[in-house]
């Protein structure tokens, strides 16, 4: 599957939300198989994005998010922007929205649906 990088990234707490969730043994192999494939990108993400950061002086604020001063904004966001545009390839098959719900070991799932429709590069919603 390819996709955008920042795609992937924007999606980080959705995929670890799933990956919370208690399914059965199989299904869970299947989910850990995409886990391996997709964390390693969004490390290296976090890691090309320091220098950038630090390029143009970013102040670290609440959570994941930097601010720049006026002068640095517009190009720090341009270098941002072309780093999350790069494209990417994972190799596994979508998972079907009905093998997560036939698969789960609780009756009670925490995950959200809203989470699961952010994952539409994991998830296919339609089968």
């Amino acid at each position: 599957m390819k996709m955008k990088l920042g795609h992937l990234v924007n999606t980080g707490n959705e995929l670890d939300a799933l990956l919370e969730e208690t399914f059965k043994s199989a299904f869970q192999f299947k989910l850990l198989r995409v886990a391996r494939l997709a964390i390693p990108e969004i490390k290296d993400y976090f890691k090309a994005i320091q220098p950038i950061i630090e390029k143009y002086d970013g102040k670290a604020q609440e959570g994941d998010r930097v601010t720049f001063e006026k002068e640095n904004a517009v190009a720090a966001n341009k270098d941002i922007l072309d780093l999350q545009n790069q494209e990417i390839k994972l190799d596994f098959e979508k998972i079907k929205l009905s093998d997560i719900e036939s698969n789960l070991a609780s009756a009670s799932p925490k995950i959200k649906i809203k989470q699961l429709l952010a994952l539409d590069w994991l998830i296919d919603l339609e089968a």
